[in-house]
Order: structure tokens, then C-alpha cells, then sequence
């Protein structure tokens, strides 16, 4: 059975926030995206998020940064 690839949209639904988050959290090294054509577009492996989203639900709240 194939990993099912999700857009960022999809991401964006899946994890309850916005598709500039993950495209943030994309250039964070939080997310690993999957490049696909020619333009290089941005996928990912379900398996990858819902394995994110397990180690992040458990994590301490931090101050990002990047939020300000």
C-alpha cells in the first residue's frame, strides 16, 4: 500500500491551522516536504504528518520566533 500525499491545504486542514503555518514550518525543518515536477511543488507523506503531529501534541509549548 502507497503513503498518500497531501498538499498544503490538505496539511493546513489535517493540523487545524492556516497553509502559511506549514509552509512555515516547512523552511523551520519541522515539516519534510516531498518536491514533485518539474516547479518543484510541495507534497507530503501522510505518514510524516501524522507522526509530526504525534510528537508535537505531546511537546512542551515553546516560543516560536517566528511568531514574534
Amino acid at each position: 500500500m502507497t503513503d498518500p500525499m497531501m498538499t498544503v491545504k490538505e496539511v493546513a486542514t489535517l493540523l487545524r491551522v492556516e497553509p502559511r503555518t506549514v509552509r512555515r514550518w516547512v523552511d523551520l525543518g519541522r515539516l519534510r516536504p516531498v518536491r514533485v515536477g518539474a516547479l518543484g511543488h510541495i507534497r507530503f507523506r501522510r505518514s510524516d504528518v501524522l507522526r509530526t503531529l504525534e510528537r508535537v501534541e505531546w511537546e512542551e509549548p515553546r516560543h516560536d520566533p517566528s511568531m514574534g
